[in-house]
């Protein structure tokens, strides 16, 4: 189907594509979708090649977190980026929905929960608890719980949601399916996936600086609470960083899409332009994350020694290259 100049009636609004707006996605997408594809690979790399680092929480949460963004940029950028360029949509409507129920939905829920569970985990710490203080069975059925909760809660809560409360748009074939809620499920949707989770985030983060503040986060209470579930002492903005980030790029678009379902404002003109710049913001958020965890020391060190073996391997293989064609140069003369 040719993407150039569609519009998509819902209800009594038009939402007409902007050939400049994909345009620049053309551009800006797989650029996006590589750098999203790369970053998260190689941090799940380093995290899982860690005998050390792999066993904690934290980080196996990390690791889910990084596998949802690789896995939205791969798809669901990469697909988007390819349409984009071609100005056209023939991979089938099944497909699309698949790849916009994994980038609208499944990819920010999973995401945002996954990081609720990340702060409240260290929220624990700070309040005195180890999951080490239990028996080593329960300790890893916690993990196992907690590391399955947000995939499990998206294929209770929102999965069936959006199978069930679908609405028809035009054009509808069997090429382009946009995948749109009934206008007050929208707005569910978005605070499900996104504004509940950062509501905790938001209180999460506060209680970080209010216990910094009031010294009641010192290290040496930090390195009695943690120093059993890892070997550095992980300071509060280690965490907050991370989280303000994510909240700060997704915002925009979970903003702009309750306003508009919810008929608070009027579609306004360069409502195409805006959805691209904000969406762009929200699957850029997935490759400035792997770059935000580097404030964690141990990730930080984990990656210096990933890519310093890396480097020496290759050293090592250019010179066996080098002394392998001298000696096959001597053979021959």
């Amino acid at each position: 189907m040719d993407l150039e100049n569609l519009t998509i009636t819902i209800g009594e609004h038009n939402f007409t594509s902007s050939n400049k707006a994909m345009n620049v996605f053309s551009v800006l997408g797989p650029i996006n979708t590589a750098w999203v594809a790369l970053s998260n690979l190689f941090l799940t790399v380093v995290l899982l090649s860690s005998a050390h680092l792999r066993t904690q929480l934290r980080i196996q949460l990390i690791v889910c977190i990084a596998i949802c963004d690789m896995t939205n940029g791969v798809l669901v950028n990469a697909f988007f980026s390819n349409a984009a360029i071609h100005k056209t949509w023939n991979l089938g409507c099944p497909f699309h929905f698949f790849i916009q129920l994994l980038g609208v939905f499944a990819d920010v829920f999973l995401t945002s929960w996954y990081l609720v569970i990340v702060n409240a985990n260290y929220f624990v710490f700070l309040m005195g608890f180890s999951y080490r203080k239990l028996s080593p069975l329960a300790d890893r059925f916690v993990s196992v719980v907690l590391l399955a909760l947000p995939i499990n809660l998206f294929c209770v809560v929102p999965l069936p949601i959006i199978l069930t409360r679908l609405r028809e748009v035009k054009p509808s074939n069997t090429f382009y399916c946009p995948l749109f809620l009934e206008d007050n499920y929208e707005v569910a949707m978005c605070f499900i996936c996104f504004f509940i989770p950062a509501t905790f985030l938001v209180i999460f983060c506060a209680c970080f600086v209010i216990f910094r503040k009031s010294n009641k986060c010192s290290r040496e209470t930090l390195a009695r609470n943690l120093l059993s579930e890892t070997t550095t002492v992980e300071r509060p903005i280690f965490f907050v960083i991370p989280t303000v980030t994510m909240l700060i790029m997704m915002m925009p678009d979970q903003l702009v899409n309750v306003l508009f379902f919810s008929n608070a404002v009027a579609p306004p003109t360069g409502l195409g332009w805006m959805f691209m710049i904000f969406a762009t913001m929200e699957t850029t958020r997935a490759g400035v994350l792997p770059v935000m965890w580097l404030f964690f020391p141990d990730i930080r060190q984990a990656v210096k020694d990933k890519l310093s073996c890396c480097k020496q391997r290759f050293k090592v293989s250019a010179t066996m290259t080098v002394t392998n064609v001298g000696y096959k140069d001597l053979q021959t003369q």
